[in-house]
């Protein structure tokens, strides 16, 4: 009788452990299915690339403002970021005396992705710097370049 119920519980216990481990393994494998840069989507990309920003960015859509506030906005790098460091974190710094909004344009080469630009606007205030997010993206052991460009600068008068 003893032994007939070490057996059952043995059995029970090797099908909890399967089943925890199978488990296991199919979010594993549902977490790795698209390894491809070719199948990422465009909000997988923002997440990946330029959700590190400060700078309040969201999709820009529509005319720009104009380039009135161009000469007091830099656009440089600064410190690393990316899976294993493979980029820079992208800034803007406001040189100005006045909050400006700005629209920049992020264009990329992902080999079979139908993606090739993101817009985004962001704000920095008067003699501030905002994040705008990562130089590459970082992705399955390889590095994809994003060249970023200012497209459109105003002065906000609050």
């Amino acid at each position: 009788m003893k032994l007939r119920n070490n057996l059952i519980l043995g059995v029970v216990f090797s099908i909890c452990i399967a089943c925890g481990g199978t488990s296991k393994t199919e979010t594993k494998e549902n977490e790795e299915v698209k390894t491809d840069v070719s199948e990422l989507t465009y909000l997988q990309i923002y997440q990946l690339v330029l959700e590190q920003a400060n700078g309040s960015g969201m999709d820009f859509h529509g005319e720009g403002y104009g380039m009135e506030a161009a000469e007091k906005v830099t656009l440089s790098q600064g410190d690393s970021c990316g899976e294993k460091n493979c980029g820079n974190l992208m800034v803007v710094t406001n040189s100005g005396d006045m909050p400006i909004k700005f629209a920049v344009k992020a264009n990329f080469a992902l080999p079979g992705n139908p993606l090739t630009e993101m817009i985004r606007e962001y704000r920095v205030e008067a003699n501030e710097t905002a994040i705008i997010g990562c130089s590459h993206l970082c992705y399955a052991g390889s590095s994809y370049k994003f060249d970023r460009e200012i497209i459109s600068a105003a002065f906000i008068s609050d």
